[in-house]
């Protein structure tokens, strides 16, 4: 896993943690990008690393 994915993982995380996301809120792959300044790419694997946390 590379810094980037690492960072995105974990401001993710600590996002939904904080409760930033309404439950069942979609989460799409763009505008978190933006709003994370990161590419697309380490975003869809953080979320795909989330979805499979639970």
């Amino acid at each position: 896993m590379d810094s980037q994915q690492s960072r995105v993982l974990v401001q993710l995380r600590d996002m939904i943690l904080k409760g930033e996301f309404v439950p069942g809120e979609r989460l799409a792959e763009i505008p978190l990008a933006e709003k994370l300044e990161a590419s697309r790419t380490p975003v869809r694997l953080a979320l795909a690393s989330l979805e499979h946390e639970g």
